[in-house]
């Protein structure tokens, strides 16, 4: 089921679906917290986030990249860290806020 929802996210990502794409990740999001699969959840949430970037709303995009950055952090889940401290830096770009990313470091 997990898999399943992650596979039509994606592919509804890659094919401008957003709402669909937007439903699916959620609906694996909820069934990763149900389940107890954090390390699942960061990815989850970076889809969330690049979703909410190709959207321009970045503010959005930055709250979903900072909460997969703290499960990250809180799993030791460091090689998803860097792509999402990377994520982060691209999208306060994007927003303008050029000094926010020492602040998260």
């Amino acid at each position: 089921m997990l898999a399943d929802s992650a596979t039509w996210a994606c592919f509804s990502l890659a094919t401008n679906s957003y709402e669909k794409a937007r439903y699916w990740l959620k609906k694996s999001l909820k069934v990763s917290v149900e389940v107890r699969n954090k390390q699942y959840v960061p990815d989850l949430l970076v889809n969330l986030a690049e979703l909410s970037r190709k959207e321009k709303d970045y503010p959005q995009a930055v709250v979903y990249l900072e909460e997969a950055l703290l499960i990250c952090r809180e799993i030791s889940y460091k090689s998803t860290a860097v792509v999402i401290l990377h994520n982060l830096g691209i999208t306060l770009l994007s927003l303008e806020k050029y000094g926010s990313g020492r602040e998260l470091s």
